[in-house]
């Protein structure tokens, strides 16, 4: 998927351009990704977040999709929440496969189907990220 056709599927959605933020562009020592937008109006299970889509440089194909979002105030609601969301991927994609680790305080998970990847992990039981990597397809 190009940024053009990206932009096309996500028409309506409340995007912010962050092409001109160096905060917002990804850390990579090669500098071979850029990020042109953030899709900031993300629900996914139920919680709040936003996207940022990753496209490589040479290609101009997206790579990789990430979602960063809060679980909650309550300590039981964010538990809640992250058992939820950790059940609704493992039904979508099935058991994960690097082992699922889990303590009171984060969950670090990767599960793969289809040629695409989705890695979990949470920091400090507040908030988490995903790393979504999609089937590369030649057109």
């Amino acid at each position: 998927m190009t940024e053009a056709q990206a932009r096309a599927v996500l028409r309506n959605r409340v995007v912010k351009n962050v092409l001109d933020d160096p905060n917002e562009q990804p850390a990579d020592s090669a500098g071979s990704l850029y990020v042109p937008f953030e899709v900031t109006d993300v629900v996914v299970d139920g919680i709040k977040g936003s996207t940022s889509l990753l496209f490589s440089k040479s290609t101009k194909r997206l790579v990789q999709v990430n979602l960063n979002a809060t679980l909650g105030d309550a300590a039981s609601d964010r538990h809640l929440k992250m058992r939820s969301l950790i059940t609704e991927l493992s039904k979508k994609y099935g058991k994960p496969v690097i082992d699922l680790s889990c303590d009171q305080y984060s969950c670090d998970g990767t599960w793969k189907s289809g040629g695409q990847a989705i890695e979990l992990h949470t920091l400090a039981d507040d908030m988490f990220m995903l790393f979504y990597t999609p089937i590369v397809k030649d057109l």
